[in-house]
């Protein structure tokens, strides 16, 4: 997982207005791997970064991504 992506992934969940416990509980994965993976401070597997993506309403390629500053 890149940097961008883990950035994406939290940009687009704030942008719904939802936690990260939500966000956890839709993928099917722990609150902690949500947090962790949009810190980039984890590395998972393909399949919870898609779970992730999906539970955002996004295919793992339509996450967009963010500008940097």
């Amino acid at each position: 997982m890149t940097h961008w992506t883990a950035k994406a992934i939290k940009e687009v969940r704030l942008e719904q207005g939802i936690s990260q416990r939500e966000v956890a509980a839709r993928a099917g994965v722990a609150s902690n791997t949500v947090m962790r993976v949009e810190r980039g401070i984890y590395e998972t597997s393909f399949q919870n970064i898609e779970a992730i993506s999906m539970a955002l309403g996004y295919e793992l390629d339509m996450i967009k991504i963010p500008d940097e500053p």
